[in-house]
């Protein structure tokens, strides 16, 4: 008899498998016999995905061990997010940086300055936040010119509301004025 027939025999049916650890429960432990009768049912799964013939050894793998690259997220899910972040203004194609040649123009809070109790909670100091709000203003003059605001935000230390300076009304609503599409078309086919 081959190591594959015994292997068959063994792990055949249930019947065959609770004969075997009968067998062996006198000499071993209960702690082993639960181990082994693991070990056998998992031969005879395995046996018997084998012999549909239709598994690749990478499949097989897979079922046994587990995906090579599993991570965290794949494991456990994805972790729950504490509110839908929507898409901050001012990053389309184009950044704020990529606009070397803007002029940059520098708005001050109307009402607000650093330092200042917050209107909000009446606790906290308002503090000049890092990065300020930025509205760009893109005009055709030989070939196109763009114009940076760069409004200023106070952020409380304390409630964390963020203050900004509203955008002046000559960034205008649009990215791009209408002139800069009809100078696009005349530098494109002149």
């Amino acid at each position: 008899m081959t190591q594959a027939e015994e292997l068959k025999s063994l792990a055949g049916t249930q019947a065959r498998r609770e004969a075997f650890l009968a067998e062996i429960g006198g000499v071993l432990p209960a702690a082993h016999r639960e181990r082994i009768a693991r070990i056998l049912e998992l031969i005879g799964w395995l046996l018997g995905v084998l012999e549909m013939k239709n598994l690749s050894i990478a499949r097989l793998r897979q079922l046994c061990f587990g995906n090579r690259n599993e991570s965290a997220s794949q494991v456990l899910g994805k972790p729950p997010q504490a509110k839908p972040r929507g898409s901050a203004k001012g990053h389309g194609r184009h950044s704020h940086r990529c606009y070397t040649g803007a002029r940059r123009v520098r708005i001050a809070h109307p009402t607000l300055i650093a330092g200042q109790k917050c209107p909000q909670c009446q606790k906290g100091r308002l503090r000049p936040h890092k990065k300020p709000a930025i509205a760009i203003q893109v005009s055709a003059q030989p070939p196109v010119g763009a114009v940076i605001h760069e409004m200023e935000q106070l952020r409380c230390d304390a409630c964390g509301r963020l203050f900004t300076a509203a955008t002046p009304p000559e960034a205008g609503v649009e990215k791009y004025d209408p002139s800069v599409g009809v100078m696009a078309a005349i530098m494109r086919y002149g």
